[in-house]
């Protein structure tokens, strides 16, 4: 069974990165690049893994956590938040906002460390479903 991952970021050319390093690695992939966008996909893809751009205008990538965080078959979901702030920022943010976050990396950040978090998440959950 190969992870499926969804990308939310507003920036083609990092969602693209991404994406096509976790594309080699065997995960089902799928980008997009607004907080509607990522909530219709939501829907349709059931992502296992969540990685979310938490600075996209408008408090959109909050929004995408929130509405993920209020569904019950999302309970599993993995959130990976991607910002150019520094993590405590968000971290503290994320709590006042009741919102669990799982990791959060800070831009720029290399593609293999966020393969590792999504295995090493996967295998945490005795789902190791991609190498």
């Amino acid at each position: 069974m190969t992870a499926r991952v969804l990308i939310c970021d507003a920036q083609p050319h990092i969602s693209r990165a991404i994406a096509l390093h976790l594309l080699r690695a065997d995960f089902d992939v799928w980008t997009v690049s607004s907080g509607e966008q990522a909530l219709a996909r939501m829907a349709q893809f059931r992502p296992d893994v969540l990685i979310v751009d938490v600075d996209l205008p408008a408090n959109q990538g909050w929004d995408v956590v929130a509405s993920a965080r209020l569904h019950s078959e999302y309970s599993d979901l993995h959130v990976i938040a991607l910002t150019d702030q520094i993590p405590a920022i968000v971290a503290q943010e994320a709590r006042q906002r009741d919102l669990p976050i799982d990791e959060i990396l800070t831009v720029p950040f290399s593609p293999r460390q966020l393969r590792a978090k999504i295995c090493q998440w996967e295998k945490s959950q005795g789902k190791l479903l991609a190498q």
